[in-house]
């Protein structure tokens, strides 16, 4: 693996745990408010996702796995894609 695409999947990285160390320390009652719920009172995909990650950073992954699976995925998918792109260059 080069070396420039090993400092770029380290910062991926570190990006990634701040990024779950500040949503475990912030409260729920201060995440970003959904607007389609609040003006519809209807779910969408978004805020299952938020519910999802609510759900897994308190460690309940049945929970989250029912909320939105594609919080899973999502990560998965994100680095495959940023594989290709960088093996096709």
């Amino acid at each position: 693996m080069e070396r420039s695409l090993k400092r770029q999947l380290t910062a991926v990285g570190v990006t990634g745990v701040l990024a779950v160390g500040v949503l475990a320390t912030v409260p729920q009652a201060y995440w970003p408010k959904c607007p389609i719920y609040w003006t519809t009172g209807i779910y969408c995909p978004g805020c299952g996702g938020l519910r999802a990650t609510s759900a897994l950073l308190n460690g309940d992954i049945v929970a989250a796995v029912n909320q939105n699976v594609f919080v899973f995925l999502a990560p998965v998918l994100v680095m495959v894609g940023f594989l290709v792109q960088r093996t096709k260059k």
